[in-house]
């Protein structure tokens, strides 16, 4: 009778050691089904732990207040072949050939700078959406090469309205491999705005 109290006590207070509060009370009440795809996941995860992918620090912020955008941000999803010294300099890259097309763009009307946002990188902080918030996730495959990319308007599975895969040509300069990435992003951007549409359905 005394040691099946003593167990019955250690699974007790097992229990409520297990039960604490969470380490920040204000994330309690997050939703975790308004977070873009594998973010939710990724906040559970140690901090020290290898992710399967990457927050650019380099982010667009729109100059016109008109436009439907007012900041750009890049995910890494699965750019191969570079390690992490290498990989904000492709990030930068793309950030830049992205504000240059868009600044030569007068249809659009998004004229655009680059910033370095370190905080960006924390998935901390993409709990939530912006609803003037453009979110672009970056890949690349193989066989044979592409890039791939997909749009984001929001965190909703809605708000991807465009998912594409592209050639791509292995090139010396960095802005040479990324230019058709940018140019075919700036070519849906442009598709979007005459549907007047930034969802998977309209």
């Amino acid at each position: 009778m005394k040691q099946t109290s003593l167990i019955l006590l250690a699974v007790v207070f097992g229990g409520l050691v297990g039960c604490q509060a969470p380490k920040n009370p204000a994330l309690a009440g997050a939703n975790n089904a308004a977070t873009p795809p594998a973010e939710a996941a990724a906040v559970e995860e140690d901090k020290g732990a290898k992710k399967g992918f990457h927050y650019s620090p380099f982010v667009l912020k729109v100059k016109s207040r008109s436009s439907v955008f007012q900041k750009i941000s890049f995910k890494d999803v699965g750019i191969q072949g570079v390690d992490d010294t290498n990989r904000e300099g492709v990030y930068e890259t793309i950030a830049e050939s992205l504000s240059m097309s868009l600044n030569e763009n007068m249809s659009l009307a998004m004229p655009a700078s680059v910033v370095y946002d370190q905080e960006i990188t924390d998935p901390a902080n993409h709990l939530a959406c912006g609803s003037d918030h453009l979110y672009v996730d970056v890949w690349q495959s193989d066989n044979p090469p592409r890039w791939g990319y997909s749009l984001w308007s929001g965190c909703g599975d809605d708000d991807n309205f465009v998912w594409k895969e592209i050639s791509r040509e292995k090139s010396r300069a960095s802005t040479e491999q990324v230019k058709p990435l940018t140019d075919s992003i700036i070519s849906e951007l442009e598709k979007a705005k005459s549907r007047g549409c930034y969802q998977k359905t309209c």
